[in-house]
Order: C-alpha cells, then sequence, then structure tokens
C-alpha cells in the first residue's frame, strides 16, 4: 500500500465537475447566437 501512489479522489472530481459546468455554459453561449455565414453575394 504504501508503494502505491498519491490517490485523492476529491480533486479529480472536483476537476471532473468544474470542466462539465464550463462544457455546459459554452455549450449555452454557443446554442444562443447563431453560426455567421459567408454573404452569398460576395461570390
Amino acid at each position: 500500500m504504501l508503494k502505491l501512489p498519491f490517490y485523492h479522489p476529491v480533486i479529480e472530481e472536483g476537476l471532473c465537475t468544474a470542466l462539465k459546468e464550463a462544457n455546459k455554459k459554452c455549450f449555452e453561449a454557443r446554442a444562443q447566437t447563431a453560426p455567421e455565414l459567408p454573404n452569398a453575394a460576395g461570390c
């Protein structure tokens, strides 16, 4: 047991939660704005 690397699940769980929340906020921001499409008149 002493030879195993230090493992603390709270750090990994917190990081996972933070990444999920950041992804959710980015997705919501992208969903609110329509993508800019090139204007066909400029062809």
